[in-house]
């Protein structure tokens, strides 16, 4: 993973960033966390990861070949109306493999993208405080040419969904382009972005377990809300919103 060549692909946007390119880190959001402290907006990059962690507290399988990058921003708006990001990144990263692998792409959600309905990325998102403020991590695995545990039966890789990989510093920099892009217009764009997303929705139309208060909810998911929630309609006909966590689905 060449560092000047994401640079240089990532133009002029790269003047308000500082990207360095690390061999191997614990995590990539927790490096983030710590260098984002400086008022600075900071996109770490690593070869590996030997604590790389998913969502939910899960671990994050990051051995070399995959593109794992984390990248800090800073919204204008509380965090309370910040809670579509996370959506929004996956919509990024769904418009870039789109474009590099001619390739459909969906997600699954919350930002869970699939290539013929297997994993391909993860995203975790993760708010840090900085005195009165706050910045938004946004940590992203994508599984390009890296070999998957055995046991990850419904996970692929770019390589094998398209038959090629795409080049690491040009997807690294589209990415972090496109994210930037669609998170500077995240509010302003709202409705127009949730409408894409839920486009490009695998998880809209089918049968779900999820988690709402701590308590199980079954059903069918039956759309996303102006905040990126799921809508889940249970068997009595009553709708339940989803605001985080997964919504499992259920084969018939």
């Amino acid at each position: 993973m060449d560092q000047t060549k994401i640079v240089n692909y990532c133009g002029g946007l790269s003047k308000s960033l500082s990207i360095i390119v690390l061999d191997e880190v614990g995590s990539t959001n927790d490096e983030v966390k710590s260098r984002a402290t400086d008022g600075k907006d900071w996109v770490i990059i690593a070869r590996s990861q030997t604590a790389g962690r998913g969502r939910l507290g899960r671990s994050f399988d990051s051995q070399r070949g995959g593109l794992y990058l984390s990248l800090s921003y800073r919204p204008d708006r509380p965090l309370e109306q910040s809670l579509h990001l996370t959506a929004m990144a996956a919509l990024a990263i769904c418009d870039v493999v789109q474009k590099l692998c001619n390739i459909k792409v969906e997600i699954k959600w919350p930002n869970d993208l699939l290539l013929n309905n297997k994993k391909f990325c993860g995203i975790l998102t993760e708010a840090a405080f900085n005195g009165d403020g706050y910045f938004i991590v946004t940590g992203i695995g994508i599984n390009l040419d890296n070999p998957l545990p055995p046991e990850l039966t419904e996970a692929t890789t770019l390589r094998e969904a398209c038959g090629f990989s795409p080049e690491p510093e040009l997807l690294a920099a589209e990415v972090i382009k496109q994210i930037y892009q669609i998170f500077a217009g995240a509010y302003r764009n709202k409705a127009r972005l949730i409408q894409r997303y839920r486009m490009n929705c695998a998880t809209i139309g089918k049968k779900v377990l999820a988690t709402a208060d701590g308590a199980p909810v079954e059903g069918i998911a039956v759309g996303i809300n102006e905040n990126a929630a799921l809508l889940v309609q249970k068997e009595n006909g009553s709708i339940v919103t989803i605001f985080s966590g997964e919504a499992t689905l259920k084969r018939e």
